[in-house]
């Protein structure tokens, strides 16, 4: 923290600062104080500082009152790891321009925190929207999909848009003659882990065979929240099963009609 006065000038900075500079090897004769903020920015060379003039702009706006405050987030790379700082410039008084605090708060595990967490978004869905079995994640009630991959456009025939605008209608394709089955495990509840398969009809009359498996996902104490669950296709597994039984029950009527 240093404490600015009117013309921009450091007239105090905490320990935190003075670590700081200590730490990083700065030469700041008596850690700044007595140097103006505003000539510390233009001096600073762009390949350095390239935030330099956005930075001198800011607090000149919140000395002149022109600004109720200013911040940016930059970047301050030591020689070992790449760092990033929130910089914040608030007045010292609302009603007069008497001077501004200057506050720059390491906020490196954060930064690092959102990267990791694109990433495995962006990993996630790389593997999503290329698998061909349908991923989901809704809400207990099955009143909201907060994510469901591309397959089900090409298994369903119907978009995700539908989906998410209404989140019941995947079941309006479920074939006739299984509706009872899925909708008896549905009304076991949503908090459970559950397995199904049945038919579903699709828009051009196609009909498919699916299954599907839903896992609870649970918050920090333990309790469900909201479930994840994959869909497949398994027509062609359906179909072999049938033809296998076909040609099984054909083996047996040829032996009996043999042996007779």
């Amino acid at each position: 923290i240093a404490l600015l006065d009117s013309g921009g000038r450091i007239v105090a900075v905490n320990e935190s600062w003075r670590r700081f500079a200590l730490e990083n090897s700065l030469q700041l004769d008596g850690n700044g104080i007595g140097l103006n903020y505003l000539e510390v920015c233009a001096a600073a060379q762009p390949q350095d500082a390239p935030e330099a003039r956005q930075v001198a702009d800011g607090i000149r706006s919140v000395l002149s009152r022109a600004a109720r405050e200013f911040s940016i987030e930059y970047t301050c790379d030591s020689p070992t790891e790449q760092r990033w700082f929130l910089m914040t410039v608030t007045p010292l008084a609302a009603d007069r321009g008497n001077g501004a605090l200057v506050m720059h708060l390491n906020i490196t595990a954060e930064r690092q925190n959102e990267d990791t967490l694109r990433l495995s978004e962006s990993r996630f869905r790389q593997m999503a929207e290329n698998i061909t079995d349908v991923f989901f994640l809704q809400n207990l009630d099955g009143s909201q999909f907060y994510y469901v991959s591309p397959a089900y456009e090409q298994i369903w025939g119907r978009t995700r848009a539908s989906l998410y605008a209404d989140p019941q209608s995947w079941a309006e394709a479920i074939h006739p003659e299984d509706l009872d089955t899925v909708s008896t495990g549905l009304n076991a509840g949503l908090n459970v882990a559950m397995d199904h398969e049945y038919r579903i009809v699709r828009p051009d009359g196609d009909v498919r065979w699916i299954r599907a498996r839903a896992f609870p996902i649970l918050d920090a104490a333990g309790m469900p929240f909201r479930m994840a669950g994959v869909a497949s296709d398994i027509t062609e597994r359906k179909e072999s099963e049938v033809a296998l039984r076909e040609r099984e029950a054909e083996t047996a009527a040829a032996r009996q009609s043999a042996a007779q």
